[in-house]
């Protein structure tokens, strides 16, 4: 029996929750593709301050304010959130932090100032998400990386 192989995929944005272009239309389909084909699928994206709940859904805490270290000895707090993609049943884990996505300077998907730092933070985040959850991919697609 082959393995079922584990794919994280990682991105700025994604439809129907943040879109800026074409790459939230690829993240609100090729994962549910992949996962249609026998991948095991999560995603990982930002939680920007006009992230939409699509639907009913709630997205569920997975860790609140949770201290990660970004580099030699800076810390930032991160919350973990945890929906997933309409019309399927792939999970979709969002970086929460009101410092980097939260303002109304970087509540934008793309523009902001400080958008290495954020997307920087975003990198550690997404990384850390991947030990806390114990998820262990065979691929990480980074889309579009920054």
């Amino acid at each position: 029996m082959r393995k079922k192989l584990k794919v994280v995929q990682i991105a700025a944005e994604i439809e129907p929750f943040s879109k800026s272009g074409g790459l939230a239309n690829v993240m609100g389909s090729l994962p549910k593709t992949a996962a249609k084909l026998g991948c095991s699928v999560i995603v990982i994206t930002p939680h920007y301050a006009d992230t939409l709940e699509f639907g009913n859904q709630t997205l569920e805490i997975v860790a609140e304010n949770e201290e990660i270290e970004i580099t030699n000895g800076i810390f930032e707090k991160v919350t973990y959130l945890r929906g997933r993609l309409p019309d399927s049943s792939v999970p979709v884990y969002f970086i929460s932090s009101k410092k980097y996505f939260g303002e109304p300077e970087s509540g934008r998907i793309y523009g902001a100032k400080n958008d290495n730092t954020r997307f920087m933070f975003f990198d550690v985040a997404a990384l850390q998400l991947l030990k806390k959850i114990n998820w262990k991919p065979d691929i990480i697609h980074c889309h579009d990386w920054h």
